[in-house]
C-alpha cells in the first residue's frame, strides 16, 4: 500500500516555498536570500479579465494562486517517479515541479517514520479557474476529482504487458527502484494526494498573457515586434496610443536581452528608408549591435535602414555565391550582404545613397576583419548611377543585388541594352 499523506497547504515559487501566516507576511526562502512578501490573495483568471485597462504597469496585479494535486513520496522514490511521471508534473518556466518537504514522513515502504518527503506537482487543476491561457501545460484532466486524477497516474504503468523504461540519463539507482515505484503507483488511490497551491508571479507570465489583461477587451493585442539587438521595435497603431507607456514596459520585462523599446510614428520612407521612433520604455540607446550570418553588424537604428526579418534572405543570397562571383550592390546598408561575402572571399562593390550607411558598413568591414581590405570597394550615391559607372567602365560584376523591395524594379532600366556592345558578362539581378 502507498503512503497517504495529509492535505496541506504550500505555495511554491521560482525561488522556494512560502509560508501562508493567516494576517502576517511570509517568508520566501530558497536559492536566493530571504526577502519579505505581502500576503497573497487567491486570484483567479476571470476576476483578472474583468479589471479596467492599465496604462501604468502594476505587476502585483498580477499574483495569482492555483490550486493542484501534488504527490508525496519517499525521498528514494523521488527521482525515478519523476522520470516515469514526467508527462504529468508541471512544466511551468521558472517554477520547480519538484522538490523537498520536511514534513513528510515515509520510508521505502511507505510506513510513516521521521523524515522528509519528495513532493511532485502534478498538472492537474484541483480549483477552477478562467479557461482562457492556462499557464505552462496546466491541465482540467482531473476535473478537481482525486480519484480520476490517481487514475491518470496508475494508468502510466497499469498495463502488465507494457514495458516501462526509464531515459538513458537516469541513474542506475533510479532502474534499481523501478519496479517498487511502479507497484506504488498501481496501489495509487485519490487519499494519496494532496493540494498545493501555486503562485504564478508576474514574472512566470509571457508578454501576450500580460497585455490581454492589461488592454481593454475590444482592443488588439500587439503581438508582432522587430528585435534589432537591445532594441524592440513596435508598429502600434492609434487604439494603443493611451497604453503605449506600459506595453513598452512589459516588452522590456518579457522580452529577452531588450534594453529599449521603440514605436515607430511614421511610416518608413524618404531617401534612406528611415523612419521616426520614439522611446517607449527603457534606456534612449538606439546604437544597436547585431549578429547575422557569422558577422557583427553595429548602427545607430535612427539613421540607417535595417531590417532583421531579412537574415534568412541575406543567407540565401551570400550563399549563393560562387567562389568566383563578384557582387555589386546597389542599396548596401550596413553590409548585411557586402561583409559576409567579402568574408568569404568574394569581390564586392557596396554602394548607398545614405552617408551614414556607408561609414557604419566601412566601421563593420574593420570590425569583422574583411581581409583582405581590398576585397570590398564602397560607394555612397543613387544606385542607378553606381550600376551605370561598373557598365561603362566595363568593370566585371555577375550578381547584382538591390535590396529595395518596393523600388527595385524601377533601377532594371539601367540594365537594359547596357551590354549590347560590351565585352563583360550580364550579371544575374537578385
Amino acid at each position: 500500500m502507498g503512503v497517504l499523506v495529509p492535505w496541506r497547504s504550500r505555495v511554491r515559487t521560482g525561488w522556494g516555498v512560502l509560508s501562508f501566516l493567516s494576517g502576517r507576511p511570509g517568508v520566501l526562502r530558497g536559492l536566493g536570500p530571504s526577502r519579505e512578501v505581502a500576503p497573497l490573495q487567491r486570484v483567479h483568471y476571470r476576476t483578472m479579465a474583468q479589471r479596467p485597462a492599465m496604462v501604468q504597469l502594476d505587476r502585483t496585479q498580477f499574483d495569482l494562486i492555483v490550486s493542484v494535486f501534488a504527490l508525496a513520496v519517499p525521498p528514494a522514490w523521488g527521482s525515478a517517479l519523476r522520470h516515469v511521471l514526467a508527462h504529468h508534473v508541471v512544466r511551468i518556466r521558472g517554477l520547480r515541479g519538484i522538490f523537498q518537504d520536511s514534513h513528510g514522513d515515509h520510508t521505502s515502504d511507505g510506513n510513516a517514520t521521521a523524515g522528509n518527503s519528495v513532493v511532485l506537482l502534478l498538472r492537474y487543476l484541483a480549483s477552477s479557474i478562467d479557461d482562457q491561457h492556462l499557464f505552462g501545460n496546466l491541465s482540467r484532466a482531473g476535473d478537481g476529482s482525486r480519484e480520476k486524477v490517481a487514475r491518470l497516474l496508475a494508468s502510466t504503468v497499469e498495463d502488465e504487458r507494457g514495458t516501462l523504461k526509464l531515459p538513458s540519463s537516469a541513474s542506475r539507482h533510479d532502474k534499481v527502484l523501478l519496479p517498487e515505484a511502479r507497484r506504488y503507483l498501481l496501489a495509487l488511490d485519490g487519499d494519496h494526494l494532496r493540494v498545493e497551491d501555486i503562485h504564478l508571479g508576474y514574472e512566470l507570465w509571457n508578454a501576450d498573457q500580460v497585455l490581454k489583461r492589461i488592454l481593454p477587451c475590444d482592443a488588439t493585442v500587439p503581438t508582432s515586434f522587430e528585435s534589432v539587438g537591445h532594441i524592440v521595435h513596435l508598429n502600434l497603431r492609434d487604439e494603443h496610443e493611451p497604453y503605449k507607456a506600459v506595453i513598452g514596459q512589459v516588452l522590456l520585462d518579457k522580452v529577452k536581452g531588450s534594453r529599449t523599446v521603440v514605436n515607430k510614428v511614421d511610416s518608413t520612407g524618404g531617401p534612406f528608408r528611415t523612419f521616426q521612433m520614439e522611446v517607449l520604455a527603457g534606456e534612449p540607446n538606439l546604437r544597436a549591435s547585431v549578429r547575422e550570418n557569422g558577422c557583427t553588424f553595429q548602427f545607430d537604428y535612427s539613421k540607417v535602414y535595417w531590417n532583421s526579418r531579412l537574415e534568412t534572405e541575406h543567407r540565401r543570397i551570400v550563399e549563393s555565391l560562387s567562389p568566383t562571383d563578384i557582387l555589386a550592390d546597389g542599396f548596401a546598408g550596413v553590409g548585411p550582404f557586402a561583409i559576409p561575402a567579402a568574408k568569404r572571399g568574394n569581390r564586392v562593390y557596396a554602394n548607398d545613397l545614405n552617408p551614414d550607411s556607408i561609414l557604419h558598413l566601412v566601421e563593420n568591414a574593420s570590425r569583422n576583419r574583411v581581409d583582405p581590405p581590398e576585397l570590398l570597394t564602397t560607394s555612397t550615391g543613387c544606385a542607378r548611377q553606381f550600376f551605370r559607372s561598373l557598365i561603362e567602365s566595363e568593370t566585371p560584376f555577375t550578381v547584382a543585388v538591390m535590396n529595395f523591395p518596393a523600388g527595385s524594379p524601377e533601377f532594371l532600366d539601367v540594365f537594359r541594352y547596357a551590354y549590347r556592345s560590351k565585352a563583360t558578362p550580364l550579371p544575374t539581378v537578385s
